[in-house]
């Protein structure tokens, strides 16, 4: 355990050299950055399809530096959910515990949840395709009254698969680039444009 008791270094090598920090498991406070839109994604386990979105957290007292010559950021964590608000959903129920469920019915606006603070409950897991550990969020609760808000140190980060590849889309990392290319709603995006050029190479000048 370090001195401030709030994260070790896990090593968690695998194919490649390959290392990841891991934070202990403990309560952060944390300030979501981030909302990705990931479209309707197949989950081979359940053979089901269900929409999808990925909140990204940055812990503002968890600064590290990931690269070498690069300036201190505050360590992020993530978490996908189901766009559903129903009664069962995870949405839902961390947004309940966050005390950002609106009361009344009707359409909510995720986007107007970036730069609200929070705590976050850390877990540790093992990934069963690899021998390494990896954090979790296992809940999101609301600071006290008494407690400063932190600032955003990340750019906020918003994006709709309707905005296609657009410059927030470049920024992504690869791998979810990819995962959102094979949405549903993105498949059929990019259907949609190769009909339009493909229109566009039979005109007669």
């Amino acid at each position: 355990m370090t001195e401030t008791g709030k994260s070790m270094m896990v090593d968690t090598t695998k194919k490649g050299g390959f290392k990841r920090e891991v934070l202990e498991a403990w309560t952060y406070h944390a300030v979501l950055f981030s909302i990705v839109d990931l479209g309707t994604q197949y989950n081979k386990m359940y053979d089901t399809t269900q929409r999808k979105v990925r909140f990204g957290f940055e812990i503002p007292w968890e600064m590290r530096q990931f690269k070498e010559g690069e300036p201190e950021a505050p360590f992020s964590l993530y978490k996908e959910y189901t766009r559903s608000f129903s009664e069962k959903s995870f949405l839902r129920k961390d947004l309940e515990s966050w005390g950002k469920m609106p009361e009344d019915e009707g359409m909510f606006d995720l986007f107007s949840l970036i730069w609200e603070n929070c705590y976050l409950s850390v877990g540790i897991k093992k990934s069963r395709d690899w021998d390494r550990e990896y954090n979790t969020i296992n809940s999101i609760t609301a600071l006290p009254k008494w407690i400063d808000v932190a600032e955003l140190h990340n750019e906020p980060m918003m994006y709709l698969i309707e905005d296609g590849v657009n410059e927030v889309f470049k920024t992504m990392p690869e791998f979810l680039q990819r995962k959102i290319d094979e949405s549903e709603e993105f498949k059929a995006l990019r259907a949609k444009e190769n009909s339009s050029n493909n229109e566009d190479d039979d005109l007669p000048f």
